[in-house]
């Protein structure tokens, strides 16, 4: 397959536009967050836009501008001298899969679907498995802004509900693009299940992750370290009860909001670019 290195690289007006346009919705949504949301309830509202820079611009140009984001969401809450790479490869990684889940769309073959379904049921299956050999008292086990709220039973009720929500959406797009051999069903079943994959992959794997690591370098004023075996799951909780809410906001946003920027975009591309080449 040729490359178009040009449109790689170069930015179209529409491009300029729209980045700029979804970075001043960013910023407010930062600064509105920060200013009256308690840090306990960090939702991750930056996921949908960073896997809208990449549906849109790219690999390349989405995970230069979704790192821009980072940067300004960082200077806005004031955290930018508590920058922690562990944290800034998250919005290039996520602008990256984005793009490469959009080459989806350009194969015919639907067996190429079938690679991110699987390893977004494995990951989820694994995560289920293990709180159901937890014993209550370690799931229990949490930050004291969580003590009291979570014990098995409720984990494993949201755990069915976020699943069932994940199974009766993705396979009711995919039987629609099945009984209409429709694109934009096609397309909404990707981006379904490439959130879903984000969802799984950056909140439930690398965050807990991260911040244990963030927390040893930063929050630490023990001077003993937090073992991430010992605190994988501490962290993880309290996210999967956020997810449960965030997932269907986040579901409607991009499903709904994606074919149609993809078609302005479309109509909007004109052959003047600008960008670092001529």
């Amino acid at each position: 397959m040729k490359v178009n290195w040009k449109k790689l690289f170069m930015f179209s007006t529409f491009e300029i536009v729209i980045s700029g346009f979804l970075l001043a919705i960013f910023s407010v949504l930062s600064f509105i967050l920060k200013v009256h949301l308690p840090s306990k309830l960090n939702v991750a509202f930056e996921i949908p836009f960073y896997l809208f820079l990449g549906i849109i611009l790219g690999p390349f140009k989405g995970a230069v501008v979704a790192l821009i984001f980072d940067v300004m969401n960082a200077l806005i809450k004031g955290q930018i001298h508590l920058w922690a790479y562990e944290y800034a490869i998250i919005p290039p990684f996520i602008a990256i899969l984005a793009a490469g889940f959009m080459f989806l769309l350009t194969t015919k073959k639907d067996i190429w679907l079938i690679l991110p379904v699987v390893l977004t049921f494995t990951v989820a299956l694994i995560v289920f498995i293990y709180y159901l050999s937890m014993s209550d008292a370690q799931i229990q086990k949490t930050s004291k802004s969580w003590k009291g709220i979570f014990n098995k039973q409720l984990i494993i009720t949201l755990l069915i509900i976020i699943y069932s929500f994940i199974f009766l959406i993705g396979g009711g797009l995919f039987l629609m693009y099945l009984k209409t051999n429709n694109k934009k069903w096609r397309l909404a079943f990707i981006v379904f299940v490439l959130l879903v994959f984000i969802m799984i992959v950056v909140r439930y794997f690398w965050h807990p992750i991260a911040f244990v690591r963030y927390y040893n370098r930063y929050l630490n004023r023990t001077g003993k370290d937090r073992y991430i075996s010992d605190y994988f799951f501490f962290y993880l909780t309290p996210m999967i009860l956020k997810s449960a809410v965030t997932l269907p906001v986040y579901t409607v946003c991009l499903v709904t909001l994606t074919p149609v920027v993809l078609e302005l975009n479309k109509k909007h591309n004109f052959k003047f670019r600008l960008g670092w080449a001529k």
